[in-house]
């Protein structure tokens, strides 16, 4: 049967369609809780403008061969400013905010990828004049969806986001052993450093949505302390934007429910010095931001919380956790297996989708530090 693509552009058919797309995201891989509609209906409600310098219009796509649904594509029109005849109209999916939504792009199958952005793109070649350009993002390096964006032209490579798993098996110490010396002798020491000066801890997991909530405002303090701290690598401060820890509440709670959400916390003398977000998704645990308290650094708590966490995973059968987003030591020293996730800008075939990506992108570059700072702002969506 042909692949067709159907437009969605109103919030209710997207609430409609929920529950086949959340069967659909348990066949993604690698699982993520950035691709599924609780994450991405709720993230419309918290993030999405109505402004005068700038508008968001629900403009997804639902995939389908016959009647089996392919994949869902929560997209967005983004226009600036919001109405007149010269504004810049920029499609990309949910998930443009400060650093909340890790990966953005398709739910589909991997096996589907290809034909699916295939038929996506067709249907925008067709209506080039009512865009200017299209983000794309969340498609995995040499697969079927990157061979077929390659093809498009004018096109931009912008960024490449590593993605890092490790499958830790079903024994801690079969694992253990096959890590690196040096990671072996800095967990020793997370352990014998608290026994050393004698501190006894504790390794906490919550679940359910009431205690979750509560304990989420120590996780947004020590997430802001550890962004904070002078002699740690930087860290943005992810949560301090209102919208940000509004948006974390609902979710937490929502993935509670579903019996997805997971917070993970070490305590040393019965204070909170360390704290993770999890998501369990099927045979998958995805370690989401975290947090501790920069004056127990000298112990390593955030490593311990790790540790304890991965073996947590273990006992409940986790197959596959995933590390997150982003390349740095804290990843790379578990030997991790690498995902790249690419994202791209496609510039309409028109001329005015070429004039206007050019005229945004040149006043980022030309204005000065204080303007700059402010078009960023809206640019980027950082809610204050």
């Amino acid at each position: 049967m042909s692949v067709k693509v159907n437009v969605v552009e109103s919030l209710s058919l997207l609430e409609a369609i929920a529950p086949a797309w959340q069967v659909l995201d348990e066949q993604t891989f690698p699982r993520l809780p950035f691709t599924g509609p609780h994450w991405n209906l709720l993230w419309w409600k918290h993030f999405a403008e109505n402004r005068r310098t700038v508008a968001d219009r629900i403009q997804s796509f639902v995939v389908f061969d016959g009647d089996r649904l392919l994949a869902v594509a929560p997209m967005m029109l983004t226009e600036r400013p919001a109405m007149g005849p010269v504004r810049a109209r920029h499609l990309q999916f949910f998930g443009a905010d400060p650093n909340v939504t890790e990966v953005r792009g398709l739910c589909c199958r991997r096996s589907d990828e290809g034909r699916v952005l295939d038929a996506i793109l067709c249907h925008l070649e067709a209506r080039a004049k009512d865009w200017d350009w299209v983000e794309l993002s969340g498609f995995v390096e040499h697969g079927p969806a990157h061979e077929v964006i390659a093809r498009r032209t004018p096109l931009i490579w912008t960024r490449q986001v590593p993605d890092f798993l490790i499958e830790p098996g079903y024994d801690w110490e079969v694992f253990k052993k096959g890590l690196p010396r040096n990671l072996k002798e800095a967990i020793r020491k997370c352990y014998t450093t608290l026994r050393r000066d004698n501190l006894q801890y504790e390794f906490r997991v919550t679940e359910r949505a009431d205690e979750i909530e509560a304990r989420l405002e120590t996780f947004f303090e020590l997430h802001s302390l550890r962004a904070r701290a002078p002699s740690t690598p930087s860290h943005a401060d992810v949560f301090a934007p209102l919208a940000a820890r509004k948006f974390v509440l609902e979710y937490m709670s929502c993935a509670s429910r579903l019996g997805s959400a997971r917070l993970f916390e070490l305590l040393v003398e019965g204070q909170v010095v360390a704290s993770r977000i999890g998501f369990v998704l099927g045979d998958h645990l995805y370690l989401y931001f975290s947090g501790y308290h920069p004056k127990m650094s000298k112990y390593s708590v955030m490593t311990t919380c790790k540790v304890e966490a991965i073996k947590w995973a273990i006992c409940h059968g986790i197959e596959k956790i995933n590390l997150s987003t982003g390349r740095d030591q804290s990843k790379l020293r578990w030997r991790p297996m690498e995902v790249s996730l690419m994202e791209a800008q496609w510039l309409s075939p028109s001329w005015r989708g070429r004039v206007s990506h050019g005229f945004v992108h040149a006043m980022k570059k030309s204005m000065v530090p204080d303007v700059l700072g402010a078009f960023t702002r809206t640019i980027h969506r950082d809610h204050e």
